[in-house]
């Protein structure tokens, strides 16, 4: 019966992730995404990906003239992302994008809507099989993530198991944010003078009192 039921838990399992990210990362694939675009759906957007190791090309297609290119080394370091739309510019990652902005913040935030707009949203298939199209431009994504985002370099030799397996981090909405920064709390300071370890009350002169100058020894 234990036997069943570790059976039918792994079974499971493996249904709800058929690859692990190191499968992932040492897959090779092409896949190509197409879709009907605004206006009227008369224009076509495509995204298409390669993976060949440890790199992956991708090539956006948007209204037959706008045409962008990417490559990017996910085992190469420093972090960075060579854009081959016509010339060819490097984006070296200068500080964290959730602090900063730069161009290759806005290279990498490009290439991660486009990769879920006009290819997650639109592939066709099971998102946890490598065989069909959204699975691979899913895996795509998790690879860029990690390496431009997270900052991992990777390794031909390495395991990357964990990539599927991560926890998402829970975000603090933003008028919560503003409203803990606007949060002043008030401290009551309480002096305290021992006598006799007796606590005695701090009184303190009020700015009206006034000293009778006219009067005699004895009288103040």
């Amino acid at each position: 019966m234990q036997f069943l039921k570790s059976s039918i838990v792994f079974f499971i399992t493996a249904q709800a992730i058929a690859f692990t990210g190191t499968e992932c990362f040492q897959s090779s694939f092409d896949v190509s995404v197409k879709h009907k675009s605004a206006p009227f759906g008369l224009l076509n957007k495509t995204i298409t990906i390669s993976k060949k190791e440890c790199e992956i090309e991708i090539a956006h297609n948007q209204y037959k003239y706008m045409n962008r290119n990417w490559l990017i080394d996910i085992c190469r370091d420093p972090i960075h992302v060579k854009s081959t739309s016509n010339s060819v510019d490097v984006f070296r990652k200068e500080g964290e994008c959730h602090a900063t902005s730069n161009e290759f913040c806005d290279e990498y935030k490009t290439i991660k809507k486009i990769i879920e707009d006009d290819g997650l949203i639109f592939a066709s298939g099971a998102k946890n099989s490598l065989n069909d199209d959204h699975g691979r431009v899913f895996c795509a994504k998790l690879l860029v993530e990690e390496y431009l985002n997270a900052n991992t370099v990777f390794s031909r030799n390495g395991n990357y198991d964990y990539i599927m397996i991560r926890k998402p981090i829970a975000r603090i909405p933003e008028d919560l944010k503003r409203k803990r920064s606007e949060f002043k709390p008030v401290v009551e300071k309480t002096e305290v003078k021992e006598d006799n370890g007796q606590e005695q009350p701090t009184i303190e002169s009020s700015g009206d009192f006034q000293i009778d100058e006219s009067a005699g020894p004895g009288t103040f």
